[in-house]
């Protein structure tokens, strides 16, 4: 199932990626990611914008050529692999141990809102191009939600930082509808590392969602991203066990 989402994917992409070419890096060949780690038993996800240019450098041995079945494997087993993880995760593998959850154990998985890796949003902000980076996640955010859907044994969502001129939270909330989705919640209105609860449900579905405002790849504060986790791991483990009593919203 997965495998056949990885093969529809990368065809459609390879029909709208010229309409982006200018955010890819030209000295690295890339492919989409749509996610990281093993998302067939992952009970939390973290999510991103999306995947790095630099994760497709010399260093990372990816293959000139790939076929859709040896990408799923490298993906599926990313925290496993001879490579180690690309630095953007230290963040949150930190974060994750404050719920006793790992990427390596495939407690947790990382999904990414669009899955063409290109240069980062704020590269893109200084060349101008931010308006066209947002551009590519909206159009590309329909994958991160059919993917969700065949993730069958989530029971946390967790997200970070902004989307171009967003957060990602309003980013997602405005998106969510157009993909049989709704996402309800609440955040802090003031303060560092500001956070905030919500659920994205559909009709049959209904997932607890946290966010901080400081993204994990932050250059001053990342660090704010797990004390935030620590301060809410109570009410974040009582969710991995379904336990919804004292999530700041009611069902």
């Amino acid at each position: 199932m997965h495998i056949n989402f990885l093969h529809n994917l990368r065809d459609a992409l390879a029909l709208t990626d010229e309409r982006f070419r200018s955010l890819y890096r030209p000295d690295v060949e890339t492919y989409p990611v749509p996610f990281f780690g093993n998302i067939r038993q992952a009970r939390v996800l973290t999510v991103g914008a999306n995947p790095s240019a630099t994760e497709f450098i010399k260093e990372r041995e990816w293959p000139s050529h790939i076929t859709t079945e040896h990408l799923y494997s490298r993906l599926i087993n990313y925290f496993n692999y001879p490579i180690q993880p690309h630095d953007w995760f230290m963040e949150w593998r930190l974060a994750l141990q404050k719920l006793d959850s790992s990427y390596e154990t495939g407690d947790a998985a990382h999904l990414d809102l669009s899955p063409r890796a290109t240069i980062s949003m704020e590269d893109a902000k200084r060349r101008g191009a931010l308006k066209l980076f947002e551009n590519m996640v909206e159009t590309d955010v329909e994958w991160f939600f059919d993917l969700l859907s065949l993730c069958e044994q989530v029971r946390l969502i967790m997200m970070a930082g902004c989307l171009g001129t967003r957060y990602m939270d309003k980013f997602v909330k405005r998106l969510a509808p157009r993909y049989g989705y709704r996402m309800e919640g609440m955040v802090d209105k003031s303060g560092s590392g500001r956070v905030g609860f919500y659920y994205l449900q559909t009709d049959d579905r209904t997932l607890p969602v946290f966010f901080c405002s400081v993204s994990p790849s932050s250059r001053d504060n990342s660090w704010l991203l797990t004390q935030r986790v620590t301060e809410n791991s109570r009410v974040l483990l009582e969710t991995l066990s379904d336990d919804f009593s004292n999530w700041p919203l009611e069902l």
